[in-house]
């Protein structure tokens, strides 16, 4: 093998290594990107005056929220509903 096929052939080389690496570190961006914060389950019974600012919280940080009324007289399950329509 002469001198200017050794070139080419580490220059290949470099290149692949370089693109092999872009992918990885791409790749690890858009993980980083699509976060997953899990999910919740709140097991709830007349709490109107938190269930609001609790649900709109875990809404904006993208948590899955699950909520369980177990039997509120007040206004909790109604304000369960309107958050889940937003």
């Amino acid at each position: 093998m002469n001198y200017v096929g050794a070139f080419f052939l580490w220059i290949f080389f470099i290149f692949g290594v370089l693109e092999f690496f872009k992918k990885v570190i791409y790749e690890i961006n858009i993980k980083a990107k699509q976060k997953d914060y899990g999910e919740v389950l709140l097991i709830v019974k007349n709490n109107e005056q938190v269930i609001e600012p609790i649900l709109r919280t875990l809404n904006y940080y993208g948590v899955n929220v699950e909520v369980m009324d177990r039997g509120s007289t007040d206004c909790t399950r109604e304000i369960i509903k309107r958050i889940q329509r937003i």
